[in-house]
């Protein structure tokens, strides 16, 4: 089981960031909001430090695919959004967009 003990202060902001964006929106952070939201201007840096965690088994994304990125939890990814959600989400937004 992966373990969160030996990471730096900055490793563990960004996976509590990673968590807390992803809850507050309903999908994972791109790397500069990730970045943003732990003071970090360098997207270089946040690339780097979520590998850090992707091979410490802590997060894993999907390789070539925007906003992936996800927190595991004891192995298995915290959330799974559905295609009923992703509907549902750009219906919304194309009301509000489009009022009729």
């Amino acid at each position: 089981m992966p373990t969160t003990d030996d990471l730096t202060v900055r490793q563990r902001a960004l996976l509590e960031a990673l968590r807390r964006l992803h809850r507050a929106r309903g999908y994972p952070p791109s790397i500069r909001e990730l970045g943003e939201a732990v003071g970090l201007a360098s997207t270089s840096s946040v690339h780097r430090h979520v590998r850090i965690l992707e091979q410490r088994g802590l997060v894993e994304r999907r390789d070539g695919a925007h906003r992936t990125l996800r927190v595991r939890d004891g192995g298995q990814p915290n959330s799974v959004r559905t295609s009923s959600t992703t509907t549902t989400t750009s219906s919304v937004t194309a009301t509000r967009m489009n009022p009729v």
